[in-house]
């Protein structure tokens, strides 16, 4: 099982913020103009990672640590190729024999997880494979943890703040550069880096926690250099000699192969990729070949996200991704396979559209497979599209670019039903809000449109330096009204900094805060996602109220948050004019 995509839309923060709150197990490719890195994932920690720079290794880091001695590396890699059958990770030998400190050997461990995140940073573009459930290092070697009796790992955020925080100190100090990890005084000694980084590491070390068996996986030394086929170094708004020799379109060549670029190039001319598709983010569901190098071409050159998966455990992993980052999800569904037959593909789009009604579905499908399409359609596809695939090449490349063509037509068109229901709802939303005459009315009309996105929300009224309860709803629990809440009836606003700074700058909070934790210990039953919405209502540039919102036990949904500030904005001005009007009553 597999996803892919282009860090340009998913960068290495993302990527690896949403494998660690998945808990997912799994190798993350990486690959850019400096070569491949991979990081290494067990239940959603770093275990090990492998750096772009073959000079920049584990065994090398703990050297410029003078962790260990060059001569105590070399007897150590001997004797591990020795074992044969029976060897062992590097620094798991050097532990078991009592040759360095398991501390120290994590540091090192911590370090070459650091700089190659740093590195992968640096980066221009690139492009990424996530391999999930697959931990497997290289051909001759696979991590296999029923063979170790413990497990450690870094704490990922952990590390993740680590890297960002060297990153932007260096890069403050002009010792960073984008594209190059080094300074200029060490880049042509790059082992020079392990102790470059490794020094700012060291002083972290306690955010973390170990145990004895995945420490010493330095086997990734001996990974094969290996670049994937897809995806690499699309070059736009042309298509030039370099990336057509790097687009894999399966069997398709010679001139069936330009052809078929040529039309793609005529359907997206360079001011297209300007729009940045209109918000959208394309998943593409398929395992063939010409099918992910043709539409990965077409969403490049038009500025639209694409990510392309060949297993169903991927999916709502990229859909909330996109419905968190305000994207509509497009879902393009390829013909039904041998490993996923009429029925699967059903059974999958009808699943999908109940729990993501934001979700837009396209699904492919063969001449002979009228009736399945048909079905498709009754589960909630709201377009098919024919696709030939069993005819000689050249029909096969004007088969996909009448595909193509049809395609990018259909994505130019104004935005889906369920995008333009919530068009209507905020305009009925701001419309009640503008004929308001009861501040008590106030709360109500805006919980409705949250209720649209959220499974949970609640409002609360500042209150000195507490925010009090005043209405809420909870999915979850089918409650709505005055109580019980999602979170506590009572939070002292100094207890959490996330709440605090809302009050104090009055501006929206829309993502994960860094003490979710704390908020989670307030509510009735912590939220599934730690993504939240914190809203404040302002009356003469003073918080007044606050709106929060979350997912509860559910799945993520489009945020709305551009329009959730206009209503509050729009709630503060109308309770303010109430107010007055009453005042002047009196």
């Amino acid at each position: 099982m597999s996803f892919s995509g282009d860090l340009e839309h998913l960068p290495i923060v993302d990527i690896v913020q949403l494998l660690n709150s998945t808990r997912k197990s799994g190798t993350l490719k990486l690959v850019g103009g400096k070569g491949e890195s991979r990081l290494v994932f067990s239940d959603g920690h770093i275990i090990c990672a492998n750096h772009s720079n073959n000079s920049v290794r584990l065994g090398q880091v703990l050297i410029s640590m003078n962790a260990i001695t060059p001569e105590l590396l070399q007897q150590t890699l001997e004797e591990q190729k020795q074992a044969g059958e029976q060897r062992q990770p590097l620094v798991a030998m050097l532990i078991e024999t009592g040759q360095i400190d398991k501390e120290l050997a994590f540091k090192g461990l911590e370090a070459l997880i650091v700089m190659t995140i740093i590195d992968i940073l640096t980066w221009d573009g690139g492009t990424f494979t996530v391999d999930v459930d697959d931990v497997s290092l290289s051909e001759d070697y696979q991590y296999l943890p029923e063979r170790f009796k413990k497990d450690f790992c870094a704490n990922t955020q952990n590390v993740l703040m680590d890297a960002l925080r060297i990153y932007d100190e260096k890069m403050r100090d002009g010792n960073l550069t984008s594209g190059s990890i080094f300074p200029d005084n060490v880049e042509e000694n790059p082992a020079t880096e392990s102790t470059f980084i490794a020094e700012e590491v060291q002083e972290e070390a306690p955010g973390m926690h170990i145990s004895s068996d995945i420490l010493g996986l330095d086997v990734l030394d001996h990974l094969e250099k290996k670049i994937p086929d897809v995806f690499k170094g699309l070059h736009v708004p042309l298509i030039k000699q370099k990336s057509i020799e790097e687009i894999d379109l399966g069997e398709i060549s010679g001139d069936d192969r330009l052809n078929l670029l040529a039309a793609i190039e005529m359907l997206t001319p360079p001011e297209e990729k300007k729009s940045g598709g209109d918000g959208q983010l394309l998943i593409l569901f398929s395992c063939d070949r010409l099918l992910k190098g043709a539409i990965s071409t077409l969403c490049k050159r038009s500025g639209r996200s694409f990510f392309m998966i060949d297993a169903e455990e991927s999916l709502d992993l990229l859909i909330e991704n996109a419905l968190a980052k305000e994207l509509t999800p497009l879902l393009v569904i390829d013909t039904p396979n041998e490993n996923h037959n009429q029925n699967d593909l059903f059974a999958l789009l009808s699943k999908r559209n109940k729990i993501y009604p934001e979700l837009v579905t396209i699904q492919l499908y063969a001449p002979e497979q009228c009736a399945f399409a048909l079905r498709m359609l009754t589960a909630g596809s709201q377009l098919i599209l024919p696709r030939i695939t069993d005819s000689a090449p050249d029909k096969i490349v004007e088969n996909t670019i009448a595909l193509l063509t049809a395609l990018h037509c259909w994505l130019s068109k104004p935005a889906s039903s369920a995008v333009n229901k919530m068009d209507k709802l905020f305009i009925s939303t701001l419309k009640s809000l503008e004929t308001i005459t009861e501040p008590a009315d106030i709360s109500p009309t805006l919980l409705k449109f949250v209720a649209a996105t959220f499974t949970r929300g609640q409002t609360f009224v500042v209150v000195k330096d507490h925010l009090i309860a005043e209405r809420g709803f909870d999915r979850d629990r089918q409650v709505e009204g005055i109580g019980p809440f999602p979170l506590k009836s009572k939070i002292s606003i100094n207890d959490i900094k996330t709440f605090a700074d809302v009050v104090a700058s009055g501006q929206t909070f829309w993502g994960i805060p860094e003490d979710f934790q704390i908020i989670a210990e307030t509510a009735t039953t912590p939220p599934r996602l730690e993504k939240i919405l914190l809203l404040p209502i302002l009356v003469d540039n003073r918080t007044i109220a606050v709106v929060y919102g979350d997912y509860g036990l559910g799945h993520a949904a489009h945020g709305q948050c551009e329009r959730l500030s206009i209503l509050a904005k729009t709630a503060g001005l109308v309770l303010e004019k109430v107010l007055r009007q009453k005042k002047s009553a009196v």
